[in-house]
């Protein structure tokens, strides 16, 4: 026969089975919840992979070329960034007054302009005194370092300065002019791909650097008109600074004022609302009283801790959907074209897999709320069942 003290020592593993209410049963539905959770995560790593937020644009910039012997006088330069709004091509046009103070000479001059795919009508065009000139498709020869791109353009609104890309393409247009003695005009029309830039905004920025440094070149530089056309409303910024009226920035400087010059601009979406924060703190504070709540009467009723588990779900559900609602409630209405892709697929993917992880971890704390509340219950008194 076993000893008294060995029989007696079999007793407090059923006593303790019984005050807890069956809570070391409910251990592999917890262990479940928990294998959930974990593998809910796997879409964070998704984001970890995202493409870079920039899409690169194209070069643009000053001619380069044999100008030694001859002077501008005056260049007007206009961009024109109101194309962007459709995500096209902005547009640029460069104006030159210049003097030919020796005898007739042939220059060769080269825009670096890559976007020059145009099946039938020429998207660029070069005139001499109102005159057409052939021009063609050339390649760009390695630049100096004062020559490249900036590698940042200006933050808007106080912002800091974005990181600034383009794209490695070599097509150029390339044309010659014959220039006699005196002052003349030549004018330059080709299209621009900005740079697309995916950042804290719900829309995207767009960039444009122009290279001034290749003006230093020619034989003299008088002053530079700049004007830049905005999309109705947009949002800007420029270095050197240009003054805005309306929708138009303009600036006037006496000889070449920088290497470059940088624009940044985007679409001006509305302040986001602060519902979502709202929604993400309620749910989950209202569904953990109600799970304590529950958990405390199973208690007081005698039931044990895994019937928490039929209302867990539907709090997992709960938690799941106010994460998909908060992800999409507090974003502003930004035109398709003008998103930013971190505000469309980057965004999403976030919510998808925030949404996957509110679905176990709402079920598992829910659970754990009850347990809570039970321990309340028994410290309340002893149970009635």
């Amino acid at each position: 026969m076993p000893s008294p003290r060995l029989a007696g020592a079999r007793h407090p593993c059923p006593a303790r089975g019984r005050r807890d209410g069956g809570e070391g049963r409910l251990r592999p539905a917890l262990c479940a919840c928990l294998c959930a959770l974990l593998v809910a995560l796997w879409p964070l790593g998704v984001l970890a992979n995202m493409a870079n937020p920039i899409q690169p644009g194209q070069p643009v910039g000053e001619p380069s070329g044999a100008l030694r012997t001859v002077a501008i006088e005056h260049e007007a330069l206009a961009i024109d960034l109101r194309p962007l709004a459709q995500d096209d091509p902005a547009e640029v046009t460069a104006t030159y007054r210049v003097r030919q103070d020796g005898p007739s000479e042939t220059v060769d001059l080269l825009f670096v302009a890559p976007s020059l795919a145009a099946p039938v009508v020429p998207a660029y065009r070069v005139t001499l005194d109102g005159q057409p000139v052939a021009s063609r498709s050339g390649e760009s020869s390695t630049l100096p370092a004062s020559w490249q791109p900036p590698s940042m353009t200006p933050g808007i609104g106080g912002q800091p300065p974005l990181d600034y890309q383009v794209a490695g393409g070599k097509s150029a247009l390339a044309f010659s002019l014959t220039l006699a003695p005196g002052t003349h005009e030549i004018s330059v029309v080709y299209p621009a791909q900005a740079t697309s830039y995916s950042g804290s905004s719900p829309a995207r920025y767009w960039q444009l650097g122009y290279v001034l440094a290749p003006a230093r070149q020619w034989a003299s530089f008088g002053d530079l008109a700049v004007t830049v056309q905005l999309p109705p409303g947009w949002l800007a910024a420029s270095t050197p600074p240009l003054t805005r009226s309306g929708d138009t920035l303009a600036g006037t400087f006496q000889g070449v004022p920088a290497d470059s010059l940088a624009l940044t601009t985007r679409y001006p979406a509305p302040a986001p609302t602060h519902y979502g924060p709202v929604l993400l703190i309620a749910v989950p504070v209202l569904t953990l009283v109600l799970a304590g709540a529950i958990g405390y009467a199973l208690r007081r009723r005698g039931r044990r801790l895994w019937w928490a588990l039929l209302p867990a779900l539907p709090f997992g559900v709960a938690w799941m959907a106010t994460v998909a609602v908060a992800g999409t409630i507090d974003t502003p209405n930004v035109p398709g074209s003008q998103e930013a892709w971190t505000y469309g697929y980057g965004s999403g993917l976030a919510t998808v897999a925030v949404a996957l992880l509110a679905l176990p971890a709402g079920m598992l704390l829910s659970v754990l709320a009850a347990r809570l509340g039970r321990r309340v219950a028994r410290r309340a008194g002893p149970s009635t069942g």
